[in-house]
């Protein structure tokens, strides 16, 4: 994903240990975060929590490859504030959108604030 991201031109970071997510926010500007629902021993919707705390109006965007399995989760995502849930296999034309959509979204509402 980082790869075709890349090649698309957005700079990205990953982290593959959910308690350092946080950590990766605080050092400069991220555009949106996309978060993978099944991170191991820890659930995505915690991570996703921890997020909402601290940046609530950052976008979080949910992938998961085991929809029925990850059902309550996805749910708890969506209330707590995820942006969307998309699911493996991941179509990147998807995803380039919904990052789009984030991006034209944050100029609008910097464009409204000028």
């Amino acid at each position: 994903m980082k790869d075709f991201l890349t090649l698309r031109g957005f700079h990205v970071e990953t982290e593959s240990e959910p308690q350092k997510v946080r950590g990766r926010l605080e050092h400069d500007y991220k555009l949106a975060v996309v978060l993978d629902l099944k991170l191991g021993a820890v659930n995505g919707s915690e991570v996703l929590t921890e997020v909402r705390a601290k940046y609530p109006t950052k976008p979080v965007v949910l992938v998961t490859g085991y929809r029925r399995e990850m059902g309550d989760a996805i749910e708890k995502g969506r209330q707590i504030g995820a942006y969307t849930c998309l699911y493996n296999p991941l179509e990147m034309d998807d995803l380039f959108q919904v990052i789009e959509d984030i991006r034209m979204k944050k100029l609008q509402n910097l464009l409204v604030s000028a």
